[in-house]
């Protein structure tokens, strides 16, 4: 009796009594029979992020479960939106969408990576505003800032009184005429 302990061909010669026999074994390789990247088919980052990806590859006793990393070309975009390093690390470089890929032997699963631009609070000066001096609120009317990926301020001076005033309201076609607006955040309580 024996135990293979890697793969390769193992010739056993026996000898008894003046005979003789040879008994020649392959142990054959486990194949990977799947590949999974453990965090689904599409992610949401913010250019900055970095993150880990990782990949679970079946058989868990499959002879060779090394993952090699990459990244797929989408037609009409740029592939440097992400880097990726060979243990799946992976920064978020700039706004736009990419496939990575994880493969291991003849198998590959991929995912796609969505990058967003960074969120910023808009500037007061980014609006048009009307006051209600009573209530001392505020209603954002018209977007005239230039971000590509904005937060609403929570409160507004008013510049002729220099009080502060709660954003309590958004007008109807506030945004409507941006031509750079890709991401939008509604502060809470607005």
């Amino acid at each position: 009796e024996f135990t293979a302990s890697g793969v390769g061909t193992l010739t056993l010669k026996a000898t008894v009594d003046g005979l003789e026999d040879t008994i020649v074994i392959n142990v054959a390789p486990i194949e990977v029979e799947s590949i999974t990247i453990n965090q689904g088919e599409s992610l949401e980052v913010e250019v900055g992020d970095t993150f880990k990806l990782t990949a679970t590859v079946l058989p868990e006793n499959a002879t060779n479960k090394e993952v090699t990393w990459g990244i797929k070309k989408i037609e009409g975009y740029d592939d440097r939106y992400v880097t990726i390093d060979l243990e799946g690390n992976v920064t978020a470089e700039s706004d736009g969408f990419v496939i990575i890929t994880a493969t291991c032997g003849t198998l590959t699963d991929e995912i796609k990576i969505h990058v967003m631009p960074t969120l910023t609070v808009a500037e007061q000066g980014d609006f048009a505003v009307t006051f209600d001096d009573e209530t001392k609120e505020a209603t954002l009317s018209t977007y005239k800032g230039t971000s590509t990926a904005v937060i609403t301020p929570t409160e507004v001076v008013n510049p002729t009184n220099n009080e502060t005033y709660k954003v309590t309201k958004i007008g109807n076609n506030c945004f409507k005429n941006s031509q750079t607006l890709e991401r939008i955040k509604i502060s809470e309580g607005v």
